[in-house]
């Protein structure tokens, strides 16, 4: 990957997800500046008692709700992730982990071909769809909790900064509601920035998708490979 000195980097995922994201880029050859702009930030929700059915975990944070509201630990418990990085979360905790689908709606398919259960989807309070509800509808036992809230932050003064200096920036979006969020505080967004979407799902609500990139693929490997497309 090769960026000018004067493109910035404007990460907006949660700030552990964006530091990693962003040592992923240094590796892969990013030379710009890196501006960190979480628009999400994460507060657990008390669930009770979980009933311990097979897990399904969309999310890294659905990962470390479902620990927490497992006590701390998921030993003795199986689960199904979309990615191997929630699937690695999931095993740090105790949990037996199976890597499925690659997005929510490709593991519903699976699942519903796979049949099993009962499953209990872990998520939080914003998602894309309703897993729980399209398994039952099939005829497979499932069950959902809201484990964690996704609080909306604005963006930074130094991205507001950047973006009105109008020197160039690369935004990577990885999620639906973040994209939602981002483009409620930019009336117009300015050529010079150039998008980045994990996938059509996630950019379905933002304004400019005629001139945003997607990924070939659903995770952060392949949303690096679109970010040296653009910026070779």
């Amino acid at each position: 990957m090769s960026a000018a000195s004067e493109t910035a980097l404007i990460l907006t995922r949660p700030a552990g997800a964006s530091r990693r994201f962003a040592e992923q880029a240094r590796l892969a050859g990013w030379r710009g500046p890196v501006l960190f702009s979480p628009v999400l930030d994460i507060e657990w929700c008390e669930t009770g008692p979980m009933p311990h059915h097979t897990l399904i975990l969309t999310s890294e944070n659905g990962a470390r709700a479902a620990a927490r509201a497992a006590g701390g630990r998921l030993d003795g418990w199986h689960a199904i992730a979309v990615g191997s990085r929630t699937a690695s979360v999931a095993e740090a905790a105790g949990a037996q982990c199976e890597v499925l689908g690659g997005s929510a709606s490709a593991l519903t398919e699976v699942l519903i071909a796979r049949g099993g259960g009962p499953y209990l989807h872990v998520h939080g309070r914003h998602v894309t769809g309703d897993l729980g509800s399209d398994l039952c509808r099939a005829g497979i036992e499932a069950d959902s909790v809201v484990a964690y809230d996704q609080m909306a932050v604005p963006l930074s003064i130094a991205v507001h900064d950047w973006i009105a200096s109008g020197k160039p920036a690369v935004l990577p979006l990885f999620s639906r509601r973040s994209a939602r969020l981002i483009s409620a505080e930019l009336t117009d967004l300015p050529s010079v920035i150039r998008v980045v979407g994990i996938s059509a799902a996630a950019l379905e609500d933002w304004p400019w998708r005629d001139t945003a990139l997607i990924a070939k693929e659903s995770n952060a490997n392949a949303v690096l490979a679109r970010l040296a497309g653009c910026c070779a």
